[in-house]
């Protein structure tokens, strides 16, 4: 074992510590510390592999979370403040991705690492603290559980289920329930504890982490749940004889507005900590979201990037009761909740449980399914609720839903062992629960499933008959067996499933290419990412699905902002006629890889404004790499047509056009002059390995007559697999002035792009001979980007012959500064969203500064968090200053009954 595997196993220990200090600091769980140290211990070892080993992240949490941890250690390492990206997107600014950054710990524990030497991988990083947040949920959720439930045995059943359920495995898939789970425990103890002590410290509290909630992910989530439970207690209370909702609610209003103070500090506090999220809508209204992959301020982005949101059928939640992930889809619901709390959730409908939880269930179900009996409910509540439209997908509330179903099944294992039902209706109650469990999908199950379905029936069945023996030690052994059977059964799931790691599921090369390197300012862009760019963090947008949300193409750099995607790749500057063939089926093909410098030096004309130049300069610059492929046509072997048209000529027969796997054809046109002798294909990282079969290449004069080129082979080709491009040969030349592709329809959706290369041409990718343009200033003028460490600063040395201006292919923000020889100079924003700034002739320094308030918010987020958790601890243990121990005398005794 090496130091760096010591210094691993020293720092997760520190992380079970940590989330250890609540449960130990509150009296009420003190005593269960031990037994929860040692889950943590035993989670630990069972997930090793994890852990420490060689099993990593897969899906959306590979493709989104992982990512952005390392981008954020990439920074703190380096020193740099959260202002801009220039790797993305033409540049962007940090504050845009707030919501999916996790601030506090990515932030705070990269920090923690860099100042005590610990030089982690990103891929030691982010298991570190994925780790951390998984315990934090059930440390969380513990004290939830004890709040409401005296027994310290039901606690623990809840806990265990938190803890060695599924849900860490569908959240190593959709990362999207820590986003919430992470403080919603905390939050609902909060509220019960206002609820019955009626004193400041939860209240203040609550919103503290409120506060601090509303940075992770989208915070209407979080605001509708808490408004569910807070509307499932009053349905429920209401129908109670002793509760008077309007005394109740008369003695809370009275308790808050008796302090003033105290509600100020507590949305000083909110504010504080929600600053960053604040700072992310107004500045994420202009953009193409990367939380809800559309712009909620109409930019031309809104109608064209928007992928909908995943809604899960009802049967996917078969998931509760068996863990059997088959598809992606399965991390977009529920989790495994283990046999007994499934059990337990139907029969407590039967036994007279509590239904506070059933009905937020309800609630949360109803909502999350798309549509009932075609009522659609789910679009009625985005668009007739406030900040409805925020919301993406259903399944977050559905997985909701099953984290509430464990505080149901713990209220119906309670009444099956102390409620005063008859015994006989018990052991109904605990049949029917099995048996609609096992409706669900019995015969899917292995036999050794079935087995342990009627095990825990059985063991149901003797708790909820247990006091009906006449030994004393008969109902102590009974519930020992539940206990036992269930431990089991969660900790025998988490040794038998195993995560995920083909490219279905969206598996990366491994080891990961992240790096650490130093911050180089680029001076190039590619819509198509290569190893020649010095980008100091490997997030192409193909392996991160933000980007995928934001445009069209899988395989572009650019996460689109603004009308950029209007230019770059719609093309529709360039080729008015230019129209895509269902994108939403195909993905569309990639047409072009655009590539160039950062600075261009436009000469100024007289008469024409900085718009009109900059909009000419951009024409061309968009074709430096080489010439565009122009879509033609896209159709089907089956249209007669068609078919009739392309069999006219042609060394080659085609398919049979009755066949129902009758191919595509995909035509192009192809400049004159242009003569490509190699094709690229680009394959989805997430498709079946393609097996380089089932394309055929033709070329046309006439687009009627059609020669047979060649089948690919994939013998020829030459793989890249970082890309996850495949470069063929072509026989010959392509000469006509037409060029298709006959690709089968089953192995269409592997493409996500198309290229012709013409290797002599002088314009190949990464040329530069391009730059040679009328758009450059002409004579000796001097244009040279300094090297730059820092993502926010950049210097140019300039040496102009005559006036002339500076094309910034980067996104103009309202905070980019530009300084001439030390004096201010505007930058002027030209379309589609670039910047520009008019130079004298002469020697002269042009620097552009980037200066946000983001990273001082982020700053005051993480110091405010971390200090109300030091608070939260202090609290929890009993330390109070007596003049605030308490606002009014509770106005009445309740009893936990009641509660």
């Amino acid at each position: 074992m090496n130091w760096n595997e010591l210094h691993f196993i020293a720092a997760l220990g520190f992380l079970v510590l940590l989330t250890l200090g609540p449960v130990f600091a509150w009296p009420q769980t003190r005593k269960l510390t031990p037994l929860v140290l040692f889950s943590y211990i035993l989670f630990l070892a069972i997930q090793w592999d994890f852990v420490a080993g060689p099993v990593m992240a897969f899906h959306d949490t590979a493709w989104n979370l992982e990512g952005w941890y390392t981008l954020i250690q990439q920074w703190v390492y380096a020193g740099e403040p959260l202002g801009w990206n220039p790797y993305l997107g033409a540049g962007q600014p940090f504050s845009i991705y707030n919501n999916v950054l996790i601030t506090i710990p990515a932030v705070a524990f990269s920090w923690l690492f860099k100042v005590l030497g610990l030089p982690f991988s990103p891929t030691q990083n982010f298991k570190l603290i994925w780790i951390f947040a998984h315990l934090n949920i059930c440390s969380g959720s513990l004290l939830f559980f004890r709040i409401l439930f005296k027994e310290n045995w039901i606690c623990m059943m809840g806990f265990i289920s938190l803890l060695f359920g599924g849900l860490f495995f569908v959240e190593l898939g959709e990362n999207i329930g820590v986003c919430v789970l992470s403080f919603l425990p905390y939050l609902l103890f909060f509220l019960i504890r206002f609820y019955q002590e009626r004193t400041w410290a939860p209240f203040v509290l609550f919103f503290l982490f409120s506060g601090v909630a509303a940075n992770y992910y989208i915070p209407t989530y979080l605001v509708y749940t808490l408004f569910f439970f807070v509307l499932s207690a009053i349905i429920v209370n209401h129908f109670k004889k002793n509760v008077s909702l309007v005394d109740e609610t008369r003695a809370l209003c009275k308790v808050i507005w008796s302090k003033p103070l105290a509600m100020v500090l507590a949305l000083v506090l909110l504010l504080m900590t929600a600053a960053p999220m604040f700072l992310n809508y107004l500045e994420i209204k202009d953009y193409a979201s990367p939380t809800r992959g559309f712009s909620v301020d109409g930019a031309k982005t809104t109608g064209s990037t928007h992928q909908p949101g995943v809604a899960v059928p009802l049967y996917r939640y078969r998931t509760l009761a068996h863990l059997d992930m088959k598809d992606t889809l399965d991390t977009h619901s529920g989790f495994y909740l283990g046999l007994i709390p499934c059990i337990a959730v139907v029969a407590s409908l039967i036994t007279g449980g509590h239904w506070l939880f059933i009905t937020l269930c309800l609630i949360l179900v109803v909502i999350a399914l798309p549509d009932i009996f075609g009522f659609p409910f789910w679009q009625w509540f985005r668009q007739y609720t406030p900040l409805g439209e925020t919301l993406r997908h259903t399944f977050m509330f559905g997985r909701l839903a099953t984290f509430f179903l464990i505080p149901a099944a713990m209220m119906g294992l309670l009444t099956l062992r102390n409620g005063n039902a008859p015994m006989l209706r018990k052991v109904l109650a605990v049949a029917l629960g099995a048996t609609v469990w096992a409706a669900l999908n019995w015969s899917g199950w292995p036999p050794s499933h079935q087995v342990n379905m009627v095990l825990a029936a059985l063991a149901l069945i003797l708790l909820a008959s247990s006091r009906m023996f006449p030994h004393k030690f008969w109902p102590t052994t009974c519930l020992i067996l539940v206990l036992g059977f269930h431990a089991l059964d969660m900790v025998g799931n988490a040794f038998r499933f195993s995560i995920p790691q083909d490219r279905f599921w969206g598996r990366f090369e491994y080891p990961r290419q992240y790096s650490l390197n130093k911050i180089q300012y680029p001076q190039r862009w590619q819509v198509k990412p290569e190893n020649s760019i010095p980008a100091p963090q490997y997030l192409k947008s193909i392996y991160n699905k933000e980007a995928i949300w934001a445009n069209k193409f899988p395989d572009s750099m650019m996460w689109l902002q603004k009308d950029l995607s209007q230019f770059l790749l719609h093309q529709k500057f360039l080729d008015p006629g230019f129209h895509y063939f269902n994108p939403n089926s195909y993905r569309n093909v990639q047409l072009k890889q655009a590539e160039g410098s950062i600075f261009y030096v436009l000469r100024a004309q007289e008469g024409k404004e900085v718009e009109d130049i900059s909009l000419q300069a951009l024409k061309q610059v968009a074709k430096m790499d080489r010439p565009v492929l122009k879509l033609e046509h896209v159709f089907n072997e089956t249209d007669g047509s068609q078919s009739a048209a392309n069999n006219e000529s042609g060394t080659q027969s085609q398919p049979d056009s009755s066949s129902q796997n009758a191919p595509l054809w995909v035509s192009f046109s192809i400049q004159s002059g242009f003569q490509p002798d190699r094709l690229e294909m680009h394959t989805r990282p997430w498709a079946m390995p393609w097996k380089g079969d089932h394309v055929e290449l033709w070329e046309s004069e006439d687009q009627r007559s059609w020669t047979f080129l060649q089948k690919l082979d994939i013998q020829d080709a030459t793989p890249h697999q970082g890309n996850h491009t495949w470069t063929f040969p072509l026989k010959k030349p392509i000469s006509n002035s037409y060029f298709k592709l006959v690709i089968d329809r089953k192995h269409f959706n592997f493409f996500s792009g198309v290229q012709l290369v013409e290797s002599e041409s002088g314009i190949k990718q990464g040329g530069v001979k391009g730059l040679k343009n009328p758009i450059l200033m002409p004579g000796s003028g001097l244009l040279v980007q300094r090297p730059s460490a820092s993502s926010n600063r950049v210097t140019l040395d300039i040496n102009f012959p005559q006036a002339g201006y500076i094309l910034r292919m980067e996104n103009y923000h309202k905070n980019w500064t530009a300084t001439l020889d030390g004096e201010d100079v505007p930058i002027t924003r030209v379309q589609p969203n670039f910047q520009t700034v008019r130079v004298p002739a002469g020697k002269h320094v042009l620097t552009f500064q980037f200066e946000s308030v983001y990273p001082k918010l982020v700053l005051l987020h993480i110091v405010t968090g971390v200090l109300g958790g030091v608070v939260l601890l202090g609290w929890l243990a009993g330390v109070r200053l007596d003049r605030f121990r308490q606002w009014v005398p509770p106005l009445r005794q309740t009893t936990h009954t009641e509660r």
